[in-house]
């Protein structure tokens, strides 16, 4: 399996657009996650996205912190949907 160390750097841009919706710490669960879902290649579970994350990768969080940002954290899954429409509508007009 592919392990990442961090997000593509393709990704950045677009993940830059989301980042007012979230806290710091949030912003980064989100990217990490993200960067995730990029690679991974079996059933997207938290447990097996933090697997895709290398070990050695500079501020990767427990896995208990990464269920926490989608059971717990306060942003607004509503708002992320509507502005990952608005930036891909917008890239393709």
């Amino acid at each position: 399996m592919i392990k990442i160390l961090k997000a593509p750097l393709q990704l950045e841009p677009f993940l830059d657009e989301f980042r007012d919706l979230f806290t710091k710490p949030s912003y980064r669960s989100f990217r990490d996650l993200c960067a995730a879902l990029s690679v991974c290649d079996k059933s997207k579970t938290v447990a097996n996205l933090c697997d895709t994350m290398a070990d050695c990768r500079e501020g990767k969080k427990a896995r208990s912190s990464y269920n926490w940002f989608f059971s717990d954290a306060n942003w607004d899954e509503n708002e992320v949907a509507q502005r990952k429409w608005t930036f891909l509508l917008s890239s393709y007009l």
